[in-house]
């Protein structure tokens, strides 16, 4: 009842609701499946929450039926893993697969857990986040966490220490493998910008991100940086989140002001101040998030995460086995993807 009635209050709601709607869900640190659930239905009020969470309680139900829930951490992994990535008579011969077609997830319809259930392709943003609610039905201490533009889960094993699953590729990946294959710098590592587990408020907060970008591409650029700024404060060290406010103020000068005065000499006195502010922040945000160790994505990174994705798609169309390395590791995951 609680869920179906926020959902009620979420359809076509305007912007400063929006963000209102986002907060509520951070105070009430909502659980994933409600919180995705809500968020989505914030980007696109087609989404018919109600069948999202009933399809989800199936697919928790089938998971259990196949998946011992009284086995170690490890054996409830690879079963989990068995029930989405394998096509079996538990998912109807329908695995759950990489969507080759949008490898940088930038169809925000892509990014909804309706479209994943309905079409059972997905990227770095779905896929984990269902398997981390599959995984809390089975008991599993799970958190999400994050590498440079991806999502992955991270798993606490029966010795207390921590994996990772690595969604999109339906396997596990060491940390040293997100190092090399994401680009992460030693300065992140050491500021633990990266591969820690997100609290449930931090991940609701990531996850919120896709109702900026939502607001923005409606030209609500305002709403956008208020509700950008409330996620970064959640996590300070979110680089994403950092970014995303300094584009956002970026795209206000545009509009308020590189548009009516393209000389900056010719803005008003009186609207220095607000020129200042926002140039300073778009400056000190960027300048911030590289003291984090963040790194701007190069091209070379990107025409080698397409070729990547090339090789995985033949070996697909081949009908390859999926493999894992030495250390256990699923298959190198490209930089910058979805």
């Amino acid at each position: 009842m609680r869920l179906l009635l926020l959902l009620w209050m979420l359809v076509a709601m305007p912007a400063e609701a929006a963000v209102a709607r986002v907060d509520a869900l951070l105070a009430a640190e909502a659980g994933l499946l409600e919180s995705k659930v809500a968020l989505d239905a914030l980007v696109d009020a087609t989404v018919d929450g109600e069948r999202v969470s009933h399809d989800v309680e199936a697919w928790s139900r089938v998971v259990l039926a196949h998946v011992r829930a009284e086995g170690s951490v490890r054996a409830r992994v690879d079963g989990l893993l068995r029930v989405l990535y394998v096509a079996g008579a538990w998912n109807g011969g329908r695995a759950f697969a990489y969507d080759f077609d949008d490898p940088f997830a930038r169809a925000p319809s892509n990014r909804l857990l309706s479209t994943y259930l309905e079409t059972r392709r997905g990227n770095c943003v779905t896929m984990p986040v269902l398997f981390a609610i599959l995984g809390q039905r089975l008991g599993l201490t799970l958190a999400l966490a994050k590498a440079p533009q991806h999502l992955l889960v991270k798993v606490r094993d029966d010795d207390g220490t921590w994996f990772n699953v690595e969604a999109t590729g339906g396997g596990l990946k060491a940390d040293a493998s997100y190092v090399r294959d994401t680009g992460i710098s030693a300065q992140a590592l050491a500021n633990a910008t990266y591969l820690r587990p997100l609290t449930p408020t931090q991940t609701i907060a990531t996850l919120a991100g896709d109702v900026v970008g939502a607001l923005e591409r409606r030209g609500e650029l305002d709403a956008a940086l208020a509700l950008g700024e409330r996620l970064h404060a959640v996590d300070p060290r979110d680089v994403d989140a950092m970014l995303r406010v300094a584009s956002l103020h970026a795209r206000i000068l545009d509009r308020d002001f590189h548009a009516r005065w393209p000389n900056p000499i010719d803005v008003p006195p009186e609207r220095h101040a607000e020129y200042r502010m926002r140039s300073a922040a778009n400056a000190e945000l960027f300048a911030r998030a590289e003291q984090l160790g963040w790194r701007e994505p190069t091209p070379e990174a990107a025409a080698a995460y397409l070729r990547a994705i090339d090789s995985a798609r033949a070996a697909v169309t081949r009908g390859a086995p999926s493999t894992r390395d030495a250390s256990g590791a699923a298959p190198p995951t490209p930089p910058t993807g979805g």
